[in-house]
């Protein structure tokens, strides 16, 4: 088993709250990243019931309200197959 320190991306949630997680990494001096273990535990610890990984790496990206609210580790925006996309 390979456990490595990686950006990721994941989500959980409870009755009533939604998490969303983006781990910044591969940074050195800003942000290694977390196993995908470390992640599922934060999730517990804030409460959430179920939970989902998602794409990691480079692809790891919070945009919000027409802004990236974290550092890709790629340096760039990626174009992904893939997103959540949450409407209030």
């Amino acid at each position: 088993i390979v456990i490595s320190h990686e950006p990721r991306t994941a989500l959980g949630f409870n009755d009533e709250k939604l998490f969303l997680i983006v781990v910044d990494g591969r940074q050195e001096g800003y942000s290694t990243g977390m196993t995908t273990y470390e992640v599922a535990q934060v999730l517990i610890e804030l409460g959430a019931k179920q939970a989902m990984n998602l794409d990691g790496g480079a692809s790891s990206t919070f945009f919000a309200d027409g802004e990236v609210l974290n550092r890709p580790s790629g340096g760039d925006l990626r174009k992904v197959l893939n997103a959540v996309l949450i409407m209030k």
